[in-house]
Order: C-alpha cells, then sequence, then structure tokens
C-alpha cells in the first residue's frame, strides 16, 4: 500500500518490508530500482498513488534510457563476430587462462514449473469465469444450467 510523504517521496508497506521511494531521484530502499534502473513493484506502486490517470505511460519514463530500442540497435549496429573454435585460439594471455569459471548451483524443483505469478500482498486478482457454451458469467461449460445433462438425454430417447 503506497503512501504519500511528500511531493515525491513516498512509502510503500506491504509483505516483511516497507520501502521509501523516491520518484525524483528513482531510487528506493530496497535498491532494485537503483540498481537495475527499472521500476520495481515499490516504485511502481508509488506511480500508480502520483499519477493514477497515467500510470503506464509514466513508469514506462521511469525506466533507463538504457532499455529503449534505440539503445538496443546502437548495441548491435557494429558487427558481431561469431568465437572461433579452441583450436584456433591463438595468444591467450596467462592470466586469463589461469581464471576458472564455475558453474552456478541452480536448484531445480521437482514437478510441473508454475506458469503464473504470485500476486503481491494488496492485489486482488478476480478470476472472471464465463461459459464457452451459453457466454454467460459465474460458470463454466460443464457446470452451464442451459445444457440438458447427458442422462436426461438418453432417458428421453
Amino acid at each position: 500500500m503506497p503512501y504519500q510523504l511528500n511531493e515525491n517521496e513516498y512509502t510503500v508497506m506491504g509483505g516483511d518490508f516497507n520501502a521509501c521511494v523516491n520518484l525524483t531521484t528513482r531510487s528506493c530502499t530496497c535498491r532494485v530500482f537503483d540498481i537495475d534502473k527499472i521500476p520495481y513493484i515499490h516504485a511502481i506502486a508509488a506511480a500508480g498513488l502520483y499519477r493514477p490517470q497515467h500510470t503506464g505511460s509514466y513508469i514506462y519514463s521511469l525506466c533507463s534510457e538504457y532499455y529503449t530500442s534505440d539503445y538496443w540497435m546502437l548495441a548491435y549496429a557494429e558487427t558481431i563476430y561469431h568465437v572461433p573454435p579452441e583450436s584456433q585460439w591463438h595468444n591467450i594471455p596467462e592470466e586469463v587462462r589461469a581464471i576458472k569459471v564455475v558453474e552456478q548451483d541452480v536448484k531445480m524443483f521437482r514437478g510441473r514449473p508454475r506458469l503464473t505469478r504470485f500476486p503481491s500482498q494488496g492485489e486482488c486478482i478476480v478470476k472472471k469465469y464465463k461459459c464457452a457454451t451459453c457466454g454467460q458469467g459465474g460458470h463454466n461449460s460443464k457446470k452451464c444450467p442451459n445444457l440438458a445433462h447427458p442422462s436426461d438425454v438418453r432417458s428421453s430417447t
């Protein structure tokens, strides 16, 4: 839940961590907004309170210009050559050869991966069911009251 402290600062309360967001300096006490230069959940909540009518465009303006398509095109404007096979590598300095790259420990969880995200605290997600058969809300096609049940169909013939 965001609360305005002054013209540019907001406190966002929720979960285990309360964050202080400054939209002018583009900073947050969680440091994600400062480091990634892209609005994190605290900054998005504060931006929604700051400009409720234009939240989407305002959040986009809070992102660093390095995330714009112009910067991405500049990054890939020059030719990028492939890395040749290791047998063709020559004149590699010893200090570079001495560097050992260690694999990162990645913990894989059992089962099918979750496809939907967990909702944030204070966010209410309402699932609206719509029947594919009759188009009305509140039920699905299995529980559609407008259809004759299979047992009714068999008994009538």
